[in-house]
């Protein structure tokens, strides 16, 4: 997974090629983002004598802490050319300037 920050959101990069989109869930409770991936049975593999093996369509579940930065109701999320990407926006609250504290 790849996160990238932009100046309105942070953008979230799962490299899954060769997965059905159905098969992703993405939920988000208590400020917490939940994404995962449990394969549908029609992608079941048969059983096959690998010499070596890299990848497989094993399920997978990744959480986050949003810490109150994204604004929830707004998240969205494609998935194309294997590659699921959800954007999460920032909440107006994430974007303020920091704020300087005069000491007197």
């Amino acid at each position: 997974m790849n996160i990238e920050e932009t100046p309105d959101t942070f953008d979230v990069y799962v490299a899954a090629p060769g997965r059905a989109k159905e098969a992703f869930g993405i939920s988000v409770q208590d400020d917490v983002l939940t994404i995962s991936f449990q394969p549908v049975e029609n992608e079941a593999e048969p059983p096959r004598n690998w010499r070596q093996r890299e990848f497989a369509k094993a399920p997978f579940e990744r959480s986050f802490f949003l810490n109150g930065k994204v604004d929830s109701a707004g998240i969205t999320a494609t998935y194309q050319d294997g590659i699921l990407h959800v954007t999460l926006p920032k909440s107006p609250a994430a974007n303020e300037p920091p704020q300087q504290i005069t000491i007197a």
